[in-house]
């Protein structure tokens, strides 16, 4: 064995120029790769995802001061769905079309092709009577008068004959429809190195780009015991690659913005509704209730004993939140027994003591909103608006269910309350009898008066709701990154070469000692 490994490293060593080349050829295999491959830069940024019920925000202080113990906004902010957002088509399709990063520029050929962006870039290229499905070419000789030459025009892949002559900056008629070059602050400064600048236009469908766009994103949670969510992206600018970050954060901004508004105005336009139709009640109570004290002078000034004003006031206090309770639950179950009418944002903030239910409607419209974003960007056709349907719809019934299931609860507690007041009515007899026939029209107007406050505070949260709330997340770290590139890396490119030029003659070699083994040993058998 010894002796097989001594006549092998032997054999490595003479034929030396073997190795020689190899580190060579291997050595030049690296630096034309690192000449040719595009490198990639990266840029990441950390961004909190805040809780609206947490302890930290603003409405959580204001409860911890009792200002509002019961705000009922239970639609909160987990840190995985938010991640989901972020990385979802249609949020990346819109800073596509809000950037045009669905147009891209180049310029050499397909030894030297160059991407050109940002300060490279001498010109813009607009698209009069292209839609989103289309998918266009053409090339744009540059001139350093301002005059521009248009060839080589393709439209989903056909191809198509013609030149036209144009300018900067004026609208050129093209087979693709109306084409208009607009120069950039780089313009001048690109066209006095070259006399003539040739660059090719292409117009990608913005799905499209979004996707390629997401393949170079990466997401992820940078610490279970934080909500603290890191979005890094790489490309060959990285001032592209920070455009990107700070889009998508803005468009994810304006997104949950919108939704929130959505689910606001739900509430704002249920709770309106009520509190009118609570004043035209009201009114009437309080006409008919100064009426009777008009007509017969009672005494006001007369009071039950203490012990009965105590219990009667807990009474009161039960029958008006179950009372409260009942009304907003009977409405909205009113507002989802709506013949075809399932894919409307439910007014959750305003079910008084019923986080379960509260919760059910939350994540409800979350789901809704996410169906009605993809449906917008794609078509009630899509596979995955359907799959969303498909979860949507078992939702609306188990909130109908439960809905129901609480009303019959308040129900039972309110007769239990009924049988208690039954009680006290015995001893109120002692009263005089003008004042004990106004007592269920008091007890009525008390009603009515504890739910139209109510409803005014929630319409105040609301508003409140929308002052504070407005941001439900913060950069921590912006976009930002090392100045030189993750890929190619030099050292990884020339440590892999030199490996390369090492193992490749020594597999050579070994192989053909293998040969000559075998040879020797079948003259030996021969």
């Amino acid at each position: 064995m010894k002796k097989v490994q001594k006549s092998f490293l032997q054999m490595c060593i003479s034929h030396w120029r073997w190795f020689a080349v190899s580190t060579i050829a291997m050595t030049l295999i690296g630096v034309l790769f690192q000449l040719v491959v595009t490198p990639l830069y990266r840029r990441t940024t950390d961004i909190m995802v805040k809780d609206e019920t947490s302890p930290g925000s603003m409405l959580s202080s204001m409860t911890g001061m009792n200002m509002f113990a019961n705000m009922g906004f239970n639609i909160t902010s987990n840190v995985d769905n938010e991640l989901e957002v972020f990385l979802s088509p249609a949020l990346m399709m819109k800073v596509v079309k809000d950037n045009h990063l669905d147009v891209t520029y180049t310029t050499g050929n397909w030894f030297t092709r160059e991407e050109r962006y940002g300060e490279t870039l001498p010109i813009k290229a607009q698209f009069g009577a292209a839609t989103d499905a289309d998918k266009l070419r053409l090339r744009a000789t540059l001139h350093k008068d301002g005059t521009v030459v248009l060839t080589d025009f393709e439209k989903n892949k056909e191809q198509m004959e013609g030149e036209v002559s144009g300018h900067i900056n004026s609208v050129c008629v093209t087979p693709l429809g109306p084409v208009t070059l607009i120069s950039t602050p780089a313009f001048q400064t690109l066209m006095r190195q070259a006399k003539t600048l040739t660059v090719t236009i292409t117009k990608q469908p913005p799905y499209e780009m979004a996707e390629r766009c997401l393949k170079r994103i990466k997401g992820d949670v940078l610490n279970n015991n934080t909500s603290i969510v890191q979005l890094s992206y790489d490309d060959a600018f990285s001032s592209r690659a920070e455009l990107i970050l700070n889009e998508l954060t803005r468009a994810y901004l304006q997104a949950w913005q919108a939704d929130k508004d959505e689910e606001r105005q739900a509430s704002t336009n249920f709770i309106n509704q009520r509190i009118t139709e609570i004043e035209e009640a009201l009114s009437q109570l309080d006409g008919k209730l100064a009426d009777y004290e008009h007509d017969n002078l009672l005494e006001i000034g007369a009071a039950t004993p203490n012990a009965m004003a105590i219990s009667a006031t807990d009474i009161n206090e039960m029958m008006l939140k179950l009372s409260n309770q009942r009304y907003v639950l009977k409405h909205m179950q009113q507002l989802m027994s709506k013949e075809g009418d399932n894919h409307q944002v439910l007014p959750g903030n305003i079910l008084p003591d019923n986080d379960n239910i509260a919760k059910q409607i939350a994540n409800y419209n979350t789901l809704l909103l996410k169906r009605q974003n993809l449906a917008a960007n794609s078509s009630e056709r899509n596979p995955l608006v359907r799959d969303l349907d498909a979860q949507i719809a078992p939702m609306h019934n188990a909130i109908a269910a439960s809905i129901s299931h609480a009303l019959s609860q308040i129900e039972i507690q309110l007769k239990g309350v009924a049988a208690k007041e039954q009680e006290l009515t015995g001893k109120a007899a002692e009263l005089p009898t003008k004042k004990s026939k106004m007592l269920p029209t008091k007890r009525q107007q008390k009603v009515i008066e504890s739910l139209y406050v109510y409803l005014l505070q929630k319409r105040e949260e609301n508003g409140i709701d929308r002052a504070f709330n407005n941001k439900n997340i913060r950069v921590v770290t912006p976009p930002m990154g090392k100045l030189r590139p993750i890929f190619p890396r030099k050292l990884w490119t020339f440590g892999a070469a030199w490996l390369l030029a090492l193992l490749l003659p020594m597999i050579v070699l070994y192989i053909r000692q293998l040969n000559d083994t075998e040879e020797t040993e079948e003259e030996k058998t021969a």
